[in-house]
């Protein structure tokens, strides 16, 4: 199975058909110490399968090194574009 790693915690893996996404949430990533404590499990994953992290943060910064950052509140509120792919993949209505 790609991108199985052994002791590392991702809080959300949601899979469908050939897709497959990770999710980490954390309440901020302000600090540097943070943002390596969080990112680290992502950046172990080798897959080229899709990573967010989400925060509370409103940061300009959107990606660290290819893992997407979303502030929750704008996941959650977003775009209907965005929110059609993510409650797709999850199969909500």
């Amino acid at each position: 199975m790609f991108g199985k790693v052994v002791n590392v915690k991702v809080d959300f893996v949601a899979e469908k058909r050939t897709e497959r996404l990770y999710i980490i949430i954390t309440e901020f990533l302000l600090g540097e110490s943070a943002r390596e404590r969080e990112l680290r499990p992502l950046h172990l994953i080798r897959d080229n399968y899709e990573k967010i992290i989400l925060s509370m943060d409103a940061s300009y910064i959107k990606s660290y090194d290819g893992i997407k950052a979303l502030n929750i509140i704008d996941f959650y509120w977003g775009s209907e574009n965005n929110k059609h792919f993510y409650l797709n993949f999850f199969d909500v209505t």
